[in-house]
């Protein structure tokens, strides 16, 4: 069991504060979500809080906080979307989603960019190894409905890869990722046109 935070994302919630959630299992008897704020300056963590699950799941990760709000994306199919209330996360949005995103996982919380938001999504193809593969998935900023994914892709091998950031500049997604676990790396890349698959509902 590891102890302290793990998969740490930061997010500033509605009312513009540093925040943050990660994943825990030192706290309770299983993994859980632990969210509070941030202090860049000092590099500590208060006001925390360890959340309930809402489907009383005792394994519970790879929530993705919406920066600007209190909402927090929590499965890919359906699409579920709650808001943060204390210890509580209650679900106000659904949309249905393709089969194919019943295999989503994470990754990293949604980029705002024009309309649109862009999250950074993984899933695991095989046991030993684990192979990691990516796809971003574009929702409607207003409506959280989903509007297209990405065709699937590598970071750099099929090994463990693992990101729980993106940030959209112009026409380019920048991401940093590790590779089992350790060796993080920075890289900067294009999604073209013919690379996505539209959503539809």
């Amino acid at each position: 069991r590891v102890k302290g935070l793990e998969d740490v994302r930061l997010y500033r919630n509605k009312l513009g504060d540093l925040c943050f959630s990660a994943t825990v299992a030192e706290y309770v008897p299983w993994h859980t979500i632990l969210r509070g704020k941030y202090d860049p300056d000092t590099g500590k963590y208060r006001d925390c809080i360890v959340m309930e699950s809402p489907v009383d799941s005792k394994f519970e990760k790879n929530w993705l906080p919406i920066t600007g709000t209190d909402d927090v994306i929590y499965h890919w199919f359906p699409l579920q979307v709650g808001k943060f209330n204390g210890a509580k996360m209650k679900i106000h949005t659904r949309h249905a989603t393709p089969w194919f995103f019943r295999h989503l996982r994470g990754s990293g919380a949604p980029a705002r960019t024009k309309n649109e938001l862009w999250a950074l999504t993984h899933f695991v193809i095989g046991e030993h190894p684990r192979n990691y593969y990516s796809c971003i998935v574009v929702l409607d900023d207003v409506t959280y409905s989903p509007k297209r994914v990405s065709v699937p892709f590598l970071f750099h091998s099929t090994h463990v890869e693992f990101s729980m950031n993106i940030r959209v500049i112009g026409k380019n997604i920048k991401c940093i990722y590790s590779t089992l676990d350790d060796n993080p790396c920075e890289i900067t890349f294009r999604i073209k046109d013919e690379d996505w698959i539209q959503v539809y509902n």
